[in-house]
């Protein structure tokens, strides 16, 4: 199997979690309490609008199973143990919460708290994926920390095997969401995955919790929660990439991690979604009507918008009709999510589903990063950019 990968209100977890804290647009000049490197908005619009699509200049950092061409790139590689201690693991943590907020101190120790919290210690047992949730804070994924924690019906996130019915091996998901009988849910990572650093869970950790129903929202007792979508998994790897992309503008060693989830899944979706825009913007699009160039450089088959990322990385074709016309429930993350990408005079369908209507609105959209907190991010991933 190919790839697989698998903000208005934030919920209270009892603790100062207030407020989203989003990357603000750069200016031309970076000030000294700028968390990362950034470029001049005007001259990265431009590049935007005239040079994409972009393609790795350093193909090691991506990964193909299908293309010939690409068989002379690194092989995958997997970090041994041992893991860091729960103490290490803080302490790692606490230095990438500096970097985010380096004049914040409240933003660090809110995200501090969140690592420490009893019932993050109950259902996240595990140091590294605890410090990856705590990780959300500040990124579009932050309303996930307080959804996960108080309000969703999750009762255990841990490293496992990620298998369906019928299966024993993993079999291509790097995690997965198992809804129980009863209207719980577990999350479960590859454990193949457990020594890499924290910060490479953080944006599919957010993806998942976008599976996770709420209770309202779901059938009639004894029923299993309905299926999954494209629409769904469309509007969740969108909102991912952008998750994703705010990791590495913090740490970006995450971008270097040799293993699939970063070569396979992560990298690939970033540079897709800085790839999908509308030729002659520097928008990131959804929907690329009549779109011809191939946003996808590790794909075999074009890739012209990213809503067919999603299909392509799992059936190297566009996939079953009814899959493709399955909308579902939205949940209280999805609304909470939304309203942070609302660009001026614009707001997020009211009680957002996972349908046409919310991926119209994140196509049009994307009030998180700016024109030069994406070229930062593609210098990141070594595409061919000028990087100066």
């Amino acid at each position: 199997m190919r790839r697989l990968l698998s903000l208005s209100i934030l919920v209270s977890l009892g603790l100062s979690l207030l407020g989203a804290s989003l990357l603000a647009a750069p200016p031309a000049v970076a000030r000294p309490c700028d968390a990362v490197r950034l470029y001049d908005d005007t001259a990265a619009s431009k590049i935007l609008a005239t040079r994409r699509p972009f393609v790795p200049t350093n193909r090691d950092l991506f990964y193909s199973f299908d293309r010939a061409d690409w068989a002379d790139v690194a092989p995958l590689h997997y970090a041994e143990g041992p893991g860091l201690t729960d103490d290490e693991t803080r302490d790692q943590l606490r230095a990438f919460l500096q970097r985010r907020f380096p004049c914040s101190p409240q933003r660090v120790r809110e995200g501090l708290d969140v690592f420490s919290h009893p019932t993050a210690r109950q259902k996240i047992p595990d140091p590294t994926l605890r410090a990856a949730l705590a990780a959300l804070t500040g990124t579009i994924g932050e309303p996930a920390i307080g959804y996960l924690l108080t309000q969703a019906p999750v009762t255990t996130i841990h490293f496992g095997i990620v298998a369906q019915y019928g299966e024993g091996l993993p079999n291509g998901p790097r995690a997965t969401v198992y809804p129980s009988r009863d209207g719980t849910f577990e999350m479960v990572f590859d454990g193949r995955l457990r020594f890499d650093p924290f910060g490479s869970f953080s944006a599919l950790l957010f993806h998942e919790a976008l599976h996770v129903e709420f209770p309202p929202a779901m059938p009639a007792a004894g029923d299993q929660p309905d299926d999954v979508g494209l629409p769904e998994e469309a509007t969740a790897v969108a909102l991912e990439s952008l998750v994703y992309m705010q990791m590495i503008l913090t740490d970006p060693t995450i971008a270097r991690v040799p293993d699939l989830l970063t070569r396979v899944g992560s990298n690939p979706l970033a540079i897709v979604r800085l790839n999908s825009g509308i030729a002659g913007t520097d928008r990131l699009n959804v929907f690329v009507p009549d779109g011809v160039a191939n946003l996808d450089p590790v794909a075999v088959g074009p890739v012209t918008e990213f809503y067919e990322f999603y299909p392509s990385l799992m059936f190297d074709g566009p996939g079953d009709p009814a899959w493709r016309a399955l909308e579902t429930h939205g949940n209280p993350l999805l609304a909470a999510v939304l309203p942070a990408l609302a660009e001026s005079g614009q707001s997020p369908p009211d009680r957002p589903d996972f349908d046409r209507a919310t991926l119209e609105f994140i196509d049009q959209n994307q009030a998180v990063l700016s024109p030069g907190q994406l070229l930062a991010a593609a210098c990141i991933l070594e595409l061919d950019v000028p990087c100066a």
